[in-house]
């Protein structure tokens, strides 16, 4: 894998535990630990699940930029410009799971449907996000 999909030690990613699983444009999957990104109440903060969310479509997006870039050499980057996330069950466990698949590759934009899934497969919260590529 290379050094573009780590996370930096400083990184709002490291520092809640997001591992990632699998990069590619069409499929992204994340890791993240339940503890240490919990809400008052102790169930997985929503805020926690939109980062993991939009980490993974990011990646993904990242990967696509990069095929593009192999195809054609223009450098590419995507910006996040739209987060939807619906959380449908708490979130609890030692470690949740973000998979991240793409709606649109586009020479210009990209969509991907996230995913979350709790540690026994149970569906969480699942997301849509746009990046713009500039």
């Amino acid at each position: 894998m290379s050094d573009i999909f780590s996370f930096s030690p400083d990184s709002l990613m490291s520092r809640m535990g997001m591992r990632i699983v699998e990069v590619s444009a069409q499929k992204t999957v994340l890791e993240m630990p339940v503890a240490g990104n919990l809400q008052p109440a102790g169930f997985l903060h929503g805020g926690g699940a939109a980062a993991l969310a939009e980490t993974a479509g990011s990646l993904a997006s990242l990967a696509y930029a990069q095929q593009l870039r192999d195809a054609d050499g223009q450098e590419r980057t995507p910006v996040g410009t739209d987060l939807s996330i619906s959380h449908l069950r708490p979130g609890s466990g030692a470690a949740v799971t973000a998979v991240a698949v793409a709606v649109k590759l586009g020479r210009t934009r990209c969509v991907h449907q996230v995913q979350i899934f709790s540690e026994d497969g149970k569906l969480i919260s699942t997301a849509m996000l746009g990046n713009q590529l500039v």
